[in-house]
């Protein structure tokens, strides 16, 4: 689902400025996940798998979580790329995948080899910053967090630019008059501060929440 414009995708996965009302739940239910961990650790850190992804920690899901941003982040790019050799048995599932986290408007989303990213410019730069501040965030670069509530000034950007858009689709002016009709730099910026919000907020509160299993 293109993070702000949901309404004109349909998509049914995804994170959206509507829905940092859910913030203090998630943050507790994440922190009973954490708590359980910690408190089974003992038990099982000998054996358990996960091992891999740490020297310090049986259970590092901060660092799994690192791994699935950079997946995310790739992925998209490979399509164009696989596509341009003809290689569609790669690039076709993965454009199907993302499908139903962005709308695909291929005048909304950078393009390699004149083959679109397999998500929109707005979705490519909200993820990628989220990316670029977890990796800070990881190496130490960014150590204090922000409360949920901090996001709200990080959301009001993107939220009048792709919500005036939508509002102006949905009467008509985009194909009329063009009453507002974002841009992809726009996209690009509000896109690159929602994600940095993110990155943030959610990520310097799963650093803690290791950082305190490991303790």
């Amino acid at each position: 689902m293109c993070v702000v414009c949901s309404v004109q995708s349909y998509g049914v996965l995804g994170i959206t400025p509507y829905t940092i009302g859910f913030f203090p739940y998630v943050t507790k239910k994440i922190s009973l996940l954490f708590s359980r961990i910690s408190h089974s650790k003992s038990a099982e850190e000998a054996i358990h798998p996960s091992k891999v992804f740490t020297s310090g920690s049986s259970y590092n899901l901060f660092t799994i979580f690192v791994w699935f941003l950079i997946i995310l982040n790739v992925l998209p790019f490979i399509a164009p790329m696989a596509a341009s050799f003809g290689w569609y048995w790669i690039s076709e599932p993965i454009y199907f995948v993302y499908s139903f986290m962005c709308h695909q408007f291929h005048w909304r989303s950078l393009h390699i080899n004149n083959h679109q990213v397999a998500w929109c410019t707005r979705d490519t730069f909200i993820w990628g910053s989220f990316l670029a501040v977890t990796l800070a965030v990881k190496h130490g670069f960014i150590t204090k967090g922000l409360k949920w509530y901090w996001l709200i000034p990080f959301t009001i950007p993107i939220a009048l630019d792709g919500g005036i858009q939508t509002i102006a689709t949905m009467v008509g002016f985009n194909f009329n008059e063009q009453f507002y009709l974002s841009t992809n730099l726009m996209r690009m910026i509000t896109g690159s501060i929602f994600g940095i919000g993110l990155g943030v907020v959610i990520s310097t509160f799963l650093k803690e929440e290791q950082d305190r299993i490991d303790l």
